[in-house]
């Protein structure tokens, strides 16, 4: 993978590469490529493309005085138009001339681009250092800038001798036994999370299968640490054997790639979803502070493509904030988080959650981490102010175009020009990340100070795409 390296040509910094508060490193793709390992070969090559160019939001992030560090070039229209929306003026974008699956790695490498990267954390003592997640590359990284005597701060990233607590509750498993752990004895907050084992291999999680079959219902495999609906398969219990061997046989059958050789297994029943409530999936997000001080972020809906596993957006609204079952997620956060502060986590953390037909409220997740929807909030954050959750709707959003699509920024922006974003409306639309059009995706924000003026961008919208 190659990156255009028109900012790491120089042996030193230029003079604009101070006064720089963070740094964010995309390394998503550095954080899943060995999952990826297990996929098949066209799978593996798109979701591997996929995740290079997803790091590029991180242009969103935060406010001013802040670098991304990414495999591949932020395109530079759209960081030059955003960057004058928002009156930025110190934003910078690196990437290496030729990328791996690890921005770490290409940076500890001994060349120019590392080079440049060291000699702007030292122009820049203090400077935070944020990754996407907290990689075994990035504390190789970070433990490389120590011993160079550099001077960083890491806000969102715990010591390396705790790198277990992250890499524990960032898991399926880890996330039920701390959920227990926080919530399990706390009958104020009516959350519950779906009946399910932890089991050791793929063979035990047949026999678990089998536990819900017997008793007629759905359920859900989990690998312990998946991504994008890679590692989740969805069992309906009315479409399968109900004898034992036939059973076995062709849930084994789904669970033939390689990734699903890997231990530790959740097997939990599947929640009939209420989709009129909140799109049946609501997700919060949080953040806990040095101090071990739990903030909530936002709230809303997530948006999943049609097989109900793959994540493809975010929608904040005020019906979204007030409405009760997101303001007893926040409660519930609230508590989970200071289990995690108490054996030393900090930094950002989301829950995902189930509206149940049943009326009832599912937690299923966490991600410790960064999530699908914080540059959205950001975003919204810089342009209307924090208070914007009560006030506007955002609607983040990945349209697949269709194959006959194929298109540009430079053509895009063109024809969507019309509908862009009007500081004077408070509404329009805003590229996420127009590099996601390498992959055939238009990663698109909308907003509008109203759901129908909103959908009435995302309607005209989809409407100029035709003419593509």
């Amino acid at each position: 993978m190659a990156g255009n390296g028109n900012n790491g040509t120089n042996d030193k910094p230029p003079p604009s590469y101070t006064g720089i508060k963070t740094i964010f490193i995309a390394n998503i793709l550095e954080a899943f490529y060995r999952i990826y390992q297990g996929i098949p070969d066209k799978e593996r090559n798109y979701w591997t493309l996929y995740d290079t160019l997803d790091g590029n939001r991180a242009l969103l992030y935060n406010g001013d005085n802040k670098i991304i560090i990414s495999p591949q070039p932020i395109f530079p229209g759209h960081k030059e138009h955003l960057c004058a929306l928002l009156g930025w003026k110190n934003v910078h974008n690196l990437s290496p001339r030729l990328s791996s699956p690890s921005i770490c790695e290409d940076i500890v490498r001994p060349g120019k681009f590392g080079d440049i990267v060291e000699d702007i954390v030292r122009a820049n003592p203090g400077v935070g250092l944020i990754p996407y997640r907290a990689t075994k590359e990035f504390y190789r990284l970070t433990s490389f800038f120590s011993r160079k005597g550099l001077k960083f701060t890491l806000p969102e990233t715990v010591p390396e001798d705790s790198e277990f607590i992250s890499m524990y509750c960032n898991s399926k498993r880890g996330f039920r036994h701390f959920w227990n752990r926080a919530l399990g004895s706390n009958t104020t907050i009516p959350i519950d999370i779906p009946d399910g084992f932890i089991v050791g291999d793929k063979e035990e999680a047949i026999e678990a299968a089998w536990w819900f079959q017997q008793k007629r219902k759905s359920f859900v495999i989990k690998l312990n640490r998946g991504t994008q609906g890679i590692g989740i398969a969805f069992f309906k219990s009315s479409q399968l054997p109900h004898t034992e061997k036939a059973f076995q046989e062709e849930v084994k059958a789904k669970l033939n790639d390689k990734l699903w050789d890997q231990p530790a297994i959740v097997v939990e029943e599947m929640i009939a979803q209420d989709l009129s409530v909140l799109n049946g999936s609501p997700s919060v997000e949080f953040f806990i502070n040095s101090e071990g001080q739990v903030a909530p972020t936002y709230g809303g809906e997530q948006i999943f493509a049609e097989d109900r596993k793959t994540f493809s957006g975010f929608y904040i609204h005020p019906e979204a904030t007030y409405h009760p079952y997101i303001q007893t997620a926040f409660r519930a956060g609230v508590q989970f988080g200071e289990e995690l502060a108490d054996i030393g986590y900090h930094g950002y953390f989301d829950i995902d959650l189930v509206c149940g037909k049943d009326n009832q409220l599912y937690a299923v997740e966490s991600n410790l981490r960064r999530t699908g929807g914080t540059h959205i909030h950001d975003l919204a954050v810089s342009l209307l102010g924090k208070n914007y959750m009560g006030t506007h709707h955002v609607l983040g959003e990945d349209i697949h175009l269709p194959e006959d699509k194929r298109t540009s920024y430079d053509k895009c922006f063109k024809i969507f020009k019309p509908v862009l974003y009007n500081k004077a409306t408070e509404s329009g639309f805003i590229f996420g990340n127009p590099d996601m059009l390498q992959v055939n995706i238009l990663h698109g924000i909308f907003i509008g100070p109203t759901r129908k003026k909103m959908e009435e961008v995302r309607r005209r919208v989809n409407r100029l795409i035709a003419s593509l």
